[in-house]
Order: structure tokens, then sequence, then C-alpha cells
């Protein structure tokens, strides 16, 4: 007797658990989307219906930095706590041959303040001689009310962003955190140099609310992008398994490495020095997804 089964029709399978399941990283990074939005127009709508201040602009971007990077770190010791990987205490940069190996959670802190307080420091700087040098131009002083709004509204946003994660949190794999809180860091670092430039622009200048509206369209488009990249890509993903034809055609014009000359080696050809960095990486990767058992002696190992 052939047991009866039971199709879902093609108009209910869109409504069902596996479907829903089946596409959560696809509504995650539309969410994702979304919140990164909404917080870019903070400013943009401070700036055109309530006359924000350059100044007030760019103290709040570095103030969503601060709350965007306490944001990841928060993702990364509650991924550690519900889904501990090895990637999580044993963390192995891409450089591991240089760099100490750690937390995750303290690799990212240390990045992340590194940049942040210099750019803080740079920022105040910059802030204070243009009020004492420049009083007379109110579109680029620091108003107080108006940065305390916007850093209400960006926090609140940061916790909606946040929540969304929470249910999907413990099946995500450690390079999807790595890649989704370092895509935090590469954002901050190039509008880091943007700012740098642009205020010193500004000031030679002697307009800057027009290269304040710049650095505001760049920082959106950014985030756009970000929130638009796939967060559930394969672990191999991101790294072609040959090198690019532009590297090729660059190999040709670079000199040969005079190290493996004087050890007595044959020179490393672009193919076999690109495929044997695409096993580095893949087994630094999967050395990461390692389940392991969060150390006992240190109560909270991901800030060791």
């Amino acid at each position: 007797m052939v047991a009866a089964t039971h199709t879902v029709p093609a108009d209910d399978f869109f409504r069902t658990a596996d479907y829903r399941a089946a596409n959560l990283p696809e509504r995650l990074a539309l969410l994702h989307l979304l919140t990164a939005l909404l917080a870019n127009a903070v400013p943009l709508v401070g700036i055109w219906q309530f006359g924000w201040s350059g100044g007030t602009i760019l103290a709040l971007y570095w103030i969503e930095s601060v709350i965007g990077h306490m944001g990841a770190l928060t993702k990364i010791r509650l991924h550690a706590t519900r889904a501990p990987k090895q990637g999580h205490f044993r963390y192995e940069p891409v450089d591991s041959r240089t760099a100490r190996r750690g937390s995750y959670y303290a690799h990212y802190r240390t990045i992340a303040g590194i940049f942040t307080t210099g750019h803080g420091i740079f920022l105040g700087i910059i802030l204070l001689m243009l009020a004492i040098n420049r009083p007379d131009l109110p579109q680029v002083q620091l108003d107080l009310r108006d940065l305390l709004t916007g850093v209400g509204v960006i926090a609140l946003l940061a916790v909606v962003d946040l929540v969304i994660e929470l249910p999907a949190l413990e099946s995500r794999s450690f390079f999807w955190l790595e890649n989704h809180t370092g895509k935090r860091l590469s954002t901050v670092l190039v509008l880091h140099l943007t700012l740098i430039f642009g205020m010193g622009a500004a000031a030679w200048l002697d307009s800057p609310m027009g290269l304040i509206y710049v650095f505001v369209l760049l920082k959106t488009a950014m985030d756009a992008l970000a929130g638009m990249a796939r967060d559930d890509a394969p672990i191999g993903s991101g790294f072609p398994k040959q090198p690019p034809q532009l590297l090729r055609w660059l190999d040709r014009f670079l000199p040969a490495d005079p190290t493996q000359r004087r050890a007595g080696r044959r020179e490393e050809t672009l193919d076999e020095y690109w495929a044997r960095g695409y096993q580095e990486e893949m087994s630094r990767r999967h050395r990461h997804e390692i389940p392991v058992q969060p150390p006992t002696k240190d109560r909270d190992a991901t800030r060791a």
C-alpha cells in the first residue's frame, strides 16, 4: 500500500515555514538595508528641514560610528554565547603570521577603538579650530540640542537593527559574523579618510556645506551597498580560485622576488602563489567554524 503524499499548492508554498526559513537571509538583508537608509536619512532631514549645522552632522556621524561598533560588539558576544566557534576564541586574522591570536571580540574592539579614537580627536580639533577662528560661520558650529536629537533617533534604529538579527543569530556561521562586522570596519575606515581630506578642503575653500552634502551622500551610498551585500554567502565566496586577469597583466611588470633567489628556491609563479593563498584562506575559514566549548576559567572569554 502506497502512502498518500501531500503536495503543497504553489500559491500556498510562499506561506510555509520552509519558505520563510529559506528566505530569512534575504528578508533580514532588506530589513538591515531599511534601517541603514533610515539612519542616513536622519542627518539629511536635519539639514534640509531643520537647518542642522555641518559641525552637528559631523559629530553625529562620529557618534553613529561609536553606536555601530557597540552593536557589532554585542552581536559578536551574543554569537559566541549561542554558537561558540573556534574563531571566537582563537581568531586568526588574514595575516596571522604577524598577528597575535586572541578572541575576535578583542580583535574587533582594538581596530575599532584605534580608528574611532583617532577620528574623534581629529574631528574635535577641527571643530574647535573652526569655532575659535571662524565664529562668523554658523553652518560649522556645533548645536548640542540638535546633536542629542539625532543621537536619540540613530540609537533607536541601532537597537531595532540588533533586535532584527537576534532570531537568526544562533544559525549564523562565524564566516557570516566576520563579514557582517567587517563591513562596519571597512565603511568607517573609508569614511574617516574622506572626512580628513574633506574637512581640510572645506576649511581651505571656505565652503563647508557643499562638501558635507557630498560626505552625507557618500555615507548613504556606502551603507546601502553594504546592506545589499549577501550575508548568507557560502564560506568559499569572496576568494576566486584563479587570479583576476588584471593581476595577471600587472604580474608581467613586477620584478622577481630577490629573497627566493638568495635562498636558492625556484621563483613562485602567480598561479602557484594564488593557489597557496587560496588554500591558506579556506583552511583559516574552516578552522574558525569548528564548534568549541567556551573557556570556563574566564567568565567572559570574548573580552580577553
